[in-house]
């Protein structure tokens, strides 16, 4: 997407709103004296204003004022365009019950006739109510039409903030004033406005008089150039911008040409072409680092019109921004770009934030703790800036799928200035990686972990020496992946740990604080403990691990539990040659049906005095976490 209008078309048709957009950037110099004693020589609307007044259009307030910041009425208005038009005698009087002046009755009723003015309403005309922007792009917009001029085109002014601001009635008037390049905006805080309802001053509309009459010719190719020139050069450092891709491959001549072509209003059949563009700009552009200007000065560029025979060559001052990757949603081709001074201030402040963040391998490192969809990254983005207008501010990423974003892989998030000062591009991104958030971490592992039907969360630890403060945080900051520590209710657990059997479960909630750099979250949970001496009996587990709620455990296993606890009372009576561990396993794997050994893990640690401890165990397959059963066993040794 490209944000800039096609001003300056083949016609000119009518500066119309020219001077209501432009106002003082539109600076004609007076050429002639007016006998208006506030109408100074060099204002801008000196010139003007003498040709109204010269050519008997607009008359002084008294003989001695013009008033050129006094508001311009709708009455007055159509007086001046019924004066430009000869003052023909209108067929007859106007509907309208408020027209109480004779001054301008004929013109009201000849504009109303002429189809050129509407009523304010069906009965009234408002003749002494301000004239508003929007109210005289639509009487021009007829008064061009009645002439017998081209109003056929039309723009897209969605491109202004307050696009939605303009009537219903006069939308299509000012968006035909855009499409011709009569509307570029009024400028306020770094931002470009259509401001319909802003009213018009009569030094404006002596303005956009002037212009509607002397601009029927068609401009020449010079002519055309020299306004590109006046209207899109840099004023503190007199060069044209652009913005091409990281790859470099928007840097060819035909895009270059293609913006100039649009700023400058010209047809398909006119051409641009430059002498040294791959030596100075080319080799420039390759040099520069992501967002970085390299500048080109006096690039010879030459403007032909083949069916007039024109031909004009002119030597640009270049800047050219150096921007990522985009697709479709960015500037694939280019775009005519924006003076860093001359940004939009919310936009640059945004940038600062967008940049804030640490820097690990030159990435941008971000605390992220939403959901890995486009509108949850765009939510946080915005939010970071400050750019809630969507609008205003379009989003996108490229650079990778979601998927690779949510498995931490960089990416490029980026917003565009969609109303940058005078329709010029501008973006901002980074080579970001989305870190989740501590807190999303936690909150996202205890969610995983928690018994879905108790919304406890188990951990299982053998005897009562190994169940200590030290340990379990341990073992919580294993589970979790940071340091933490429990603040709360540790005691109580471990007062009723001691005389608790194996096998037995307790708990309580506890309060968890969980570090990682300079991030803290402290969660609250219902935190289980199971009590298995055999894990540490047998050297299955020498302090504690994250384990799993006892309806969790899969029947297999809690079968053999049962099995494994009647030889804790039942001895197994065997041969001096089966006095050994490696059959004792067997025999158990065999009696439990706990067959596979790559599951569930048998440990033991020796027999003394026929007597052998053995523990089972396995690892719950979504969770990771642990359950253990486990017997003291005698032997009994027969011949």
């Amino acid at each position: 997407m490209i944000f800039w209008e096609e001003n300056m078309k083949k016609r000119i048709i009518i500066a119309i709103l020219a001077a209501v957009t432009l106002i003082a950037a539109a600076v004609v110099p007076a050429t002639a004296a007016t006998p208006f004693r506030d109408v100074k020589e060099g204002e801008w609307y000196a010139e003007p204003v003498r040709y109204v007044y010269e050519n008997g259009l607009m008359k002084g307030m008294s003989a001695v004022t013009f008033e050129p910041e006094s508001a311009m009425s709708r009455a007055m208005l159509v007086t001046v365009l019924y004066r430009a038009e000869g003052s023909p005698a209108p067929k007859g009087a106007a509907p309208f019950g408020d027209l109480r002046e004779d001054w301008y009755s004929d013109s009201v009723a000849w504009a109303y006739e002429s189809k050129v003015v509407n009523g304010t309403s069906a009965s009234t005309f408002s003749p002494d109510d301000p004239i508003t922007r929007e109210q005289i792009a639509a009487i021009f917009f007829r008064y061009a039409g009645f002439t017998g001029r081209d109003t056929t085109a039309a723009a897209d002014i969605s491109a202004f903030p307050d696009a939605g601001k303009v009537a219903d009635y006069a939308r299509a008037s000012v968006a035909w004033a855009v499409a011709d390049g009569l509307v570029t905006g009024t400028k306020e805080g770094g931002r470009t406005y259509l401001d319909p309802q802003g009213d018009a001053t009569r030094a404006q509309v002596a303005t956009i008089l002037m212009r509607y009459l002397e601009s029927e010719e068609e401009l020449t190719l010079e002519e055309k150039i020299d306004l590109m020139l006046e209207n899109y050069r840099c004023v503190t450092h007199g060069d044209i911008n652009f913005m091409m891709n990281y790859t470099g491959a928007s840097i060819k001549e035909e895009n270059f040409a293609a913006v100039l072509k649009s700023i400058a209003g010209l047809d398909d059949r006119c051409t641009v072409a430059f002498e040294g563009f791959e030596e100075d700009v080319k080799e420039a552009y390759q040099g520069l680092g992501d967002g970085q200007y390299c500048g080109v000065d006096g690039l010879e560029t030459t403007f032909e019109d083949p069916e007039t025979g024109e031909s004009v060559t002119v030597d640009l001052d270049i800047s050219v921004r150096k921007v990522l990757p985009s697709g479709d949603a960015g500037f694939p081709n280019g775009a005519l770009g924006i003076c860093p001074e001359d940004r939009n201030t919310e936009f640059v402040e945004a940038e600062r934030k967008l940049n804030a963040p640490r820097i690990l391998e030159e990435r941008k490192h971000y605390a992220y703790g939403g959901e890995f969809t486009e509108a949850g990254i765009e939510a946080f983005f915005r939010e970071m800036t400050g750019l809630s207008d969507a609008e205003t501010y379009p989003f996108f990423i490229t650079g990778a799928d979601l998927g690779a974003i949510a498995n931490g892989e960089p990416f490029y998030p980026c917003f565009v200035d969609k109303f940058a000062p005078d329709g010029r591009a501008d973006l901002i991104w980074v080579r970001a990686v989305l870190d989740p958030t501590l807190e999303s971490v936690i909150e996202d592992k205890l969610e995983k972990i928690a018994c879905p039907i108790h919304n406890h969360v188990y951990f299982m630890f053998g005897t009562s020496s190994t169940f200590t403060l030290e340990s379990l945080n341990a073992v919580l900051g294993e589970t979790f992946g940071c340091e933490a520590e429990v603040v709360k209710g540790f005691d109580r657990i471990k007062e009723d740990y001691g005389p608790a059997g194996s096998g037995d479960g307790l708990g309580g909630n506890v309060d968890v604080r969980f570090t990682r750099g300079e991030e803290t979250y402290t969660a609250r949970f219902f935190l289980s403990v199971i009590k298995q001496v055999y894990l540490a009996y047998t050297g299955a587990l020498d302090t504690g691990a994250l384990s799993i709620c006892w309806d969790d455990v899969s029947d297999e296993f809690s079968d053999a539990v049962d099995v494994i606890e009647y030889y804790e009372d039942e001895p197994i009576t065997l041969t001096a040659d089966q006095l050994n561990v490696g059959y004792i396993e067997s025999f158990l794997r065999e009696k439990t049906g706990l067959l596979d050994d790559g599951v569930y893990e048998f440990y033991s640690n020796g027999i003394y005095d026929n007597k052998i401890y053995v523990c089972f165990k396995y690892a719950d397959p979504e969770t990771g976490g642990i359950y253990a059963a486990g017997a003291a066993i005698d032997l009994i040794v027969v011949p």
